[in-house]
């Protein structure tokens, strides 16, 4: 998906002349290991290339399209739509990012038996929103509703005087330096995937203001941090621990001003 964003961006501000197909697939294969090197079996490559070949060949334009294998492994995180007829069965279109964020799947069903830890959850935001601070944790095996428990307490927030702000510790994300951390900056910016530059610098320094900081001076950690070069020489911290320090302690004033106005839950 990325791939795909950085391609439509170069195009409509570079001019470029790009295009891209995307086929994913996924399959238990032979993988031989020698000297520290894998490899997959040359075998097993030779029998995938033909399905790999087709979904790129139907694949969209600026599109990823899914083997039916590999389908049922996206479906809580991505939202998928019916796509093609191939050989090795019903391909799917990858569309986005599941749209509850928590990685419901697509479809919900009647929201029932967890009526008392939403009330719970409620009582702990009526405690916050008296002034004092509340740390919830949730847990239990997995697919008991943990996930689910969480999205109908955010829709619960609609209409109230309550921001709601969400960070994700992935599996996959733990060669991510400060993951979790970078979610709660994006979702306090107000970010989305497809913003440029520009546009993240703008709404970085939109926050800090409406949070009643420097946006001139502080505006350069948080873009550090989210990988976007602001200018040679805007950061003025160099020892990375340093830098790391005075990048937390924005983001903790910048969310502990804007819990003075309305509750906030992340």
């Amino acid at each position: 998906m990325a791939m795909v964003k950085a391609i439509e961006r170069s195009r409509r501000e570079e001019g470029a002349e790009l295009g891209l197909k995307i086929g994913v697939h996924a399959t238990g294969a032979l993988v031989g290991v020698t000297a520290g090197d894998a490899a997959l079996d040359m075998d097993e490559r030779r029998d995938l290339w033909p399905l790999l070949d087709e979904l790129v060949e139907q694949a969209p334009l600026d599109g990823i399209l899914v083997s039916a294998a590999a389908a049922p492994l996206l479906t809580r995180r991505f939202e998928l739509a019916p796509g093609p007829m191939l050989a090795g069965g019903a391909a799917h279109v990858l569309v986005g990012r599941e749209r509850t964020g928590l990685g419901l799947g697509a479809r919900l069903v009647h929201f029932v038996g967890r009526r008392h830890e939403l009330s719970l959850l409620d009582s702990r935001l009526a405690s916050a929103m008296r002034g004092q601070g509340q740390i919830v944790s949730i847990g239990g095996e997995a697919g008991i509703g943990k996930s689910r428990l969480l999205y109908e307490f955010r829709q619960s927030l609609a209409g109230r005087e309550a921001e709601y702000l969400e960070a994700h510790c992935l599996s996959y994300g733990s060669g991510v330096p400060y993951l979790p951390v970078l979610d709660l900056v994006r979702g306090a910016c107000r970010l989305i995937d497809t913003d440029t530059p520009e546009a993240t610098a703008e709404k970085a320094r939109r926050a800090l203001d409406d949070a009643g900081l420097d946006a001139r001076e502080l505006t350069p950690y948080l873009l550090h941090l989210l990988g976007v070069k602001a200018g040679p020489d805007d950061v003025l911290v160099q020892n990375h621990e340093a830098l790391k320090t005075r990048i937390f302690e924005i983001l903790r004033e910048m969310l502990r001003r804007r819990s003075l106005r309305h509750p906030l839950a992340p």
